[in-house]
């Protein structure tokens, strides 16, 4: 059905970690923003 299969799939690796990359930042970011409110980050 796709001529460009190995395309496809790059695309969707890309997508993937580009996915994985947006919700690990989402869920870092307030904890160091937390960690740096209460001290522990100087």
């Amino acid at each position: 059905m796709f001529d460009q299969e190995d395309d496809l799939s790059l695309g969707w690796a890309l997508k993937q970690f580009g996915y994985g990359l947006l919700l690990g930042l989402v869920l870092i970011v307030p904890l160091f923003i937390a960690a740096a409110k209460s001290g522990w980050v100087q």
